[in-house]
């Protein structure tokens, strides 16, 4: 179930579950550009990291247009009762996309990252690979959590907002 159940009926609920994606596609973009304006060493944004926000655009636009392709979330009850609830919706292509774009520009901009530390002089990419170590466990304790249904105290995008700052800070 949605953890912040602040709506009063079905659409309300159902679009504040579906806007919840939004960072969830547009902080791996933006990490990914600045990664490239790291790894570039340019003050200057270049045309090709903004074309990074084309995905993230469209598959935003998927997640919020689910109710007319329910290609995110594919309910299993009635439309009109569907608030995206544990046990009422499969996972569809769209959802699986969006974790696809999430691993493709973390690691990317990780890699990006690193080579551009090891080009800087800074030969100890140890504390990166702790940040990342750590990163990893986080999603561990989260997905248990999540599994035996354990209140926790952080989401998804909290996880890879601060792992992502704590990656930029060793990293510069």
């Amino acid at each position: 179930d949605f953890k912040y159940d602040f709506a009063e009926d079905v659409l309300s609920l159902r679009y504040s579950v579906y806007l919840y994606y939004l960072p969830m596609t547009f902080i791996p973009a933006l990490f990914l550009m600045i990664s490239l304006c790291i790894y570039n060493g340019s003050e200057k944004r270049r045309f090709d990291e903004k074309l990074l926000l084309i995905p993230a655009g469209v598959l935003s636009i998927l997640f919020l247009t689910n109710d007319f392709h329910f290609l995110a979330y594919d309910p299993s009850i009635p439309l009109d009762q569907f608030i995206v609830s544990t046990g009422t919706y499969t996972h569809d292509i769209v959802f699986y996309l969006l974790y696809a774009w999430i691993i493709f520009c973390m690691v990317i901009g990780i890699l990006m990252l690193l080579n551009r530390m090891g080009r800087s002089g800074k030969n100890n990419v140890v504390p990166p690979f702790m940040m990342i170590i750590f990163w990893i466990v986080m999603w561990g304790l989260f997905t248990l959590m999540e599994t035996y249904h354990i209140p926790h105290p952080y989401n998804a995008p909290e996880i890879n907002i601060f792992s992502m700052l704590g990656i930029f800070e060793i990293c510069i």
